[in-house]
């Protein structure tokens, strides 16, 4: 799969949210964190189906607001 510039905002939303949010409510592990950091630190252009699954996790708690407000 391709990572996209839109993508690529996906995931700066997310770190953002991680130190506003999902820290201090132990919503995603630091290591969540970092591979998101990583990905995004590193200009990955493609990920596979593991990535997928690994980031769609962590987007689903980001986007289920009832956890978190």
């Amino acid at each position: 799969m391709e990572m996209t510039g839109k993508h690529r905002d996906g995931l700066k939303k997310i770190m953002e949210w991680y130190w506003k949010v999902a820290h201090t409510n132990e919503l995603v592990s630091i290591e969540d964190y970092e591979f998101i950091y990583s990905i995004w630190n590193n200009g990955v252009t493609t990920y596979d189906d593991r990535m997928q699954k690994r980031l769609n996790k962590i987007r689903e708690i980001y986007k289920d607001s009832s956890l978190w407000m």
